[in-house]
This record gives C-alpha cells, structure tokens and sequence, in this order.
C-alpha cells in the first residue's frame, strides 16, 4: 500500500458500533475478505454508540410484543419514519442483544433470577430498554473494539479528509477530481431524483469512473432521502450492491 492507494476488499468509513459490527460481519461471512476501516478519530472512541447512556429497546419479555414495540417506534418518529426500516430495526434487536452478549462479550444488567433487566423509558409503553447502569454504550463499544482488535482487519485511525480523492459525502464528487479515475472497486452511486444539484454532481463523478459502477436514482427523493419508501430503497439497493460483488470476490 502507497501513501496514495490502498487495496481492500471491503472499506468502511466510521469507527462507531454500526461500523464495527459491519467489520465483523464481513469477517464472519467471509474470512478470506481483506476489510480495512477508516476512523476519523480512535476505534471504539468515535461515533454516536459510545454516548448513549439510556440504553438499547428490544422485545425479550414475553408479555410484551413486536407491534407494540413497533407503534411506539412509528408514534415517536411522528409518523415519518419509513416504516419497512423501523419493522426491520424491531424484528432484529432481539437478535442483536443475543449477538452482543453471545459473540462479543457484552454484559447488561441482570433481574435476581439471571435474566435481562428492562427499564422504562421515553416513548415505550413496556420496560423494554437493556442497559448497563448508564454506560450502556461504553459497554457496546468497548466490547466490539476488542472483538475488531481480536480480527485481521486493517486499522487506519485518525484518517479525515483532507484531500481530493476520499469521498464522504455525495457533495464532494466535484473535489474529488481526476482521482475518481483511479478507483477500481465495484462502486454504487445513490442519489435522489429531486436532489438536481448533487444529481448534477454525481452525475459527473460517475462518468469518470473506469471501474464497474451504478448510478442508482431514486425517483422524486430529495438529499436526505425523507420521501416515504426513499430510505428503504437505498438500503436495498446497497444490500444488493454488496451482496452481488463480494459474493463474486469470495469466489
């Protein structure tokens, strides 16, 4: 690897608990991938999951119930979530709980007879949030840095972006310059129909890639994807994306 390239089978941008979790899923699923991450600060001391102190809502107590969880997800969002996502986020945080306990070794706090303890909070009609006292999400992080430390997965800490060529955000493509010509993995392009000005911008970038490559346009979106649907459709595009190309590199 120059200062100027890097090769990698799977790059992830953060160093938060959705990032961390995405480099041990990569792993697991395929342990021959090379997964490199890009933290603009420490891993396990960046991103949002290290600041939550209520804790982590899922449905474990038998007397409570996935639609309820799911209606007092919608009521809290005013209605404007996408509901495709936020069904998602509900039918998997049981699953999600197991696997931090199970895979990674966190431990939160347990009633008398062993089993989790739920407490009440803000916006749920069931004592359903998992804690640990209110270091929850110290406990997620510091348990998920050292299951990525335990991996061969390439570290690159306090990497932000101070050149053309490292692209963060669609607004960027215009900065990114004759470099986009140097990328060689399969890349997705998502934007939003209605967003014109980064469409323009994407547009241009896409143009200049040599690798394969999607310009996906998500019909009537705006920048931030609030439309009804717009949001789940980016996720499944992405999860298609990746599915595709790292299923033919494992391959």
């Amino acid at each position: 690897m120059s200062p100027d390239t890097l090769t990698t089978d799977v790059l992830i941008l953060g160093g938060g608990g959705a990032a961390l979790c995405a480099a041990l899923h990569a792993k697991r699923r395929a342990p021959g991938l090379r997964v490199t991450l890009v933290v603009k600060a420490l891993v396990g001391k960046s991103g949002c999951t290290r600041m939550v102190q209520g804790g982590y809502n899922a449905v474990l107590n038998p007397a409570d119930s996935l639609e309820r969880h799911f209606e007092d997800t919608i009521r809290g969002g005013a209605f404007l979530n996408d509901q495709d996502l936020v069904w998602i986020l509900v039918t998997r945080a049981p699953q999600m709980v197991a696997e931090l306990e199970n895979a990674y070794g966190c431990f939160f706090d347990r009633n008398p007879d062993g089993t989790i303890h739920q407490k009440p909070f803000g916006g749920q009609s069931f004592d359903r949030t998992i804690h640990r006292g209110d270091l929850t999400g110290i406990e997620i992080m510091e348990r998920l840095r050292d299951a990525v430390l335990a991996q061969d997965i390439q570290i690159l800490e306090d990497h932000r972006n101070r050149r053309p060529g490292i692209l963060e955000h669609p607004r960027t493509a215009d900065l990114a310059g004759d470099a986009l010509s140097q990328i060689r993995a399969p890349t997705l392009l998502i934007v939003g129909g209605a967003d014109t000005g980064v469409l323009e911008l994407n547009q241009e970038a896409f143009a200049k890639l040599n690798c394969v490559k999607q310009l996906h346009i998500v019909p009537e979106a705006t920048h931030l994807f609030e439309e009804p649907g717009a949001l789940g459709e980016v996720v499944r595009v992405a999860g298609d994306w990746f599915a595709l190309h790292l299923q033919a590199r494992r391959r």
